[in-house]
């Protein structure tokens, strides 16, 4: 098994500019409160260093779609779904491989940029490729 940052930083989940850029300033206000050289220091110096190169590794692997981004699984189930027609969650969590959280987390990004639309709030909840 893997340890240290390396291993952290590869577990993570992609994540966006914004969030990444939150961390960083996070990291950065703690950092500055240490004497320099402190382990700790060096540490979260390396962090912010490694989850920069996560975020453009990510970034790298994303499409464009009106102005957003669309990350590799949301282009998986884009690719799956035909306009026009209704899908469940576990329709397309089985058509990609992910489990029913994750797959609805992906459905919901897809909804907010106007891809997808949804027949019900939570029960027998349908996704509908709209473009």
């Amino acid at each position: 098994m893997k340890a240290g940052l390396k291993a952290l930083t590869e577990a993570m989940p992609v994540i966006t500019t914004s969030q990444f850029e939150a961390i960083r300033d996070s990291l950065k206000v703690i950092t500055d409160k240490l004497p320099p050289g402190n382990d700790l220091t060096l540490n979260a110096e390396r962090f912010a260093e490694l989850l920069a190169e996560k975020s453009a590794e990510s970034a790298e692997k994303s499409a464009e779609y009106n102005g957003e981004t669309l990350s590799a699984r949301q282009k998986q189930i884009l690719k799956c779904m035909e306009i026009g027609m209704e899908y469940s969650t576990d329709e397309i969590a089985a058509k990609i491989g992910l489990k029913g959280p994750r797959t609805r987390q992906l459905l919901n990004e897809l909804i907010e940029l106007g891809v997808l639309a949804c027949t019900a709030a939570t029960k027998n909840r349908r996704y509908i490729r709209l473009k």
